[in-house]
């Protein structure tokens, strides 16, 4: 296990993060390689297809996604007391109620696929394909969730390489499967959704593999477990607000996604290719407020607050170095990453007003996922919850819907960034309130009576 609360936090923090965004960027490969070749092999309505399904994929893996972050936080707190055998306890009881829940999902989300396709609005002519991909997906959904919260537990020991090689791995694994799926036998969106289905099932049995056989890992065997129902209590507490948190973004997808349907399947595929080119341009700064989430859990947990305090100024210093060079390089360069995708020239010039818009924000998008990162490690989910809530339905739906019908699809691309304009207004004034500097103080507390405890221990050893 790598240790997180001694050493130079610089450079700790930032070969922790760099393994850890890598990782996230060859996650997001799964859906980009799908999108590259699906429509460059089938067309765009195969890309709008995949697209009108996304956001209902993220309402399932939302729901199980809270349970994961809640052990992840609890874990990576266990261990900075080291406690290894509550640490163990929490792995038991989160991931087995996390690949419980995948089943049940996975039953529901292929009986009413079909129906709630319908009811956002999607095109006749790609809907059948979009039913066809969102169906496969879910078959997969167990997949999914298991590498999510394992790969999570890994990372909560301070180890973020493994991941980043397993994902290699099966990364290669998706572009080859894609290529012969649709590329080689013409199999369309289905062969996409079945290549991702086995690559991030292949994740997780890699990780199940690892843990069991690395000496020094929590091991987890299916049928001889510590499990606890007062840790699923505690996970729960910790995990709910994040499930409602990412929940409520997938359910505001969906209505955003239907606000796009509405303008024609030239907006849907720009709006699909826009998503794919802004999650790999988010994935770093998403990085950073994870590496800060689950480093400060360590070092909260070891009563160290002063290196919690620098990470959190190091990793708004990044972010904002990388918001800078986004900027620059979507500007410049935008018209040819989106040409990756598609040679419509209608729907590349939709696609360069989308990125563009988003790239003057992503300072904005910086602060906030930063913040919450920092907030989150100290146990409070609920913050991060209502800051995205406040984004999404307060800010972004509404600005959606109002201003499309003046604006067509440019009243959409604005209403996004206005989203982190509320997210980032909620979470500045919890980081600057009363409640939050009592709960800093209380720490600071903490810390100064561990310090004088080492004191203490040291004066006597002196003696001795």
């Amino acid at each position: 296990m790598t240790n997180l609360v001694e050493g130079d936090v610089k450079s700790r923090l930032f070969r922790f993060m760099l393994p850890l965004s890598v990782g996230n960027i060859l996650q997001q490969c799964y859906s980009f390689v799908d999108g590259v070749i699906v429509g460059q092999v089938v067309g765009k309505d195969g890309l709008a297809a995949i697209g009108a399904s996304n956001s209902i994929q993220f309402l399932m893996i939302a729901i199980l996604m809270g349970l994961g972050a809640g052990a992840e936080i609890l874990i990576s707190m266990r261990i900075g007391q080291q406690n290894m055998r509550l640490a163990k306890r929490t792995l038991d009881t989160l991931l087995t109620s996390v690949l419980a829940l995948s089943l049940v999902l996975t039953v529901i989300g292929v009986v009413i696929s079909e129906s709630v396709l319908r009811l956002i609005g999607t095109p006749d002519e790609i809907l059948s394909q979009a039913v066809q991909y969102l169906q496969i997906y879910f078959i997969g959904l167990i997949g999914v969730a298991g590498y999510s919260t394992l790969s999570g537990m890994i990372r909560s020991t301070g180890n973020s390489k493994v991941p980043l090689i397993l994902l290699i791995i099966t990364s290669i694994v998706n572009v080859v499967l894609d290529l012969v799926f649709v590329a080689g036998w013409h199999m369309g969106v289905a062969g996409a959704g079945i290549a991702t289905v086995i690559a991030q099932t292949l994740s997780f049995i890699l990780c199940l593999i690892y843990i069991n056989k690395k000496k020094g890992m929590l091991k987890y065997h299916p049928f001889h477990q510590d499990f606890d129902w007062g840790t699923l209590v505690a996970g729960l507490k910790c995990g709910i607000p994040y499930s409602i948190e990412q929940g409520a973004i997938s359910i505001g997808m969906i209505f955003l996604q239907a606000a796009v349907n509405s303008l024609g399947v030239n907006a849907m595929t720009a709006y699909t290719i826009g998503s794919r080119i802004d999650s790999f341009a988010n994935i770093p700064i998403t990085g950073m407020g994870q590496a800060l989430c689950i480093f400060t859990s360590q070092n909260l947990g070891a009563k160290k607050l002063k290196r919690t305090k620098k990470g959190k100024n190091l990793c708004l210093f990044w972010a904002y170095c990388f918001s800078a060079g986004l900027l620059i390089i979507l500007w410049i360069a935008g018209k040819s990453i989106i040409r990756i995708f598609t040679d419509d020239l209608v729907i590349i010039d939709m696609t360069y007003d989308y990125i563009r818009t988003l790239s003057v924000a992503y300072f904005l998008a910086s602060y906030f996922v930063i913040l919450n990162g920092y907030i989150r490690g100290t146990g409070n989910t609920v913050l991060p919850m209502a800051s995205s809530l406040a984004g999404y339905w307060i800010a972004r739906l509404p600005a959606a819907y109002l201003l499309k019908g003046v604006m067509g699809y440019m009243g959409v691309w604005l209403a996004v960034p206005a989203g982190w304009v509320g997210s980032c207004i909620i979470t500045c004034i919890y980081a600057h309130s009363k409640k939050f500097a009592g709960l800093m103080k209380k720490h600071e507390q903490a810390e100064k009576e561990e310090d004088e405890y080492e004191k203490h221990r040291a004066v006597h050893r002196e003696r001795d």
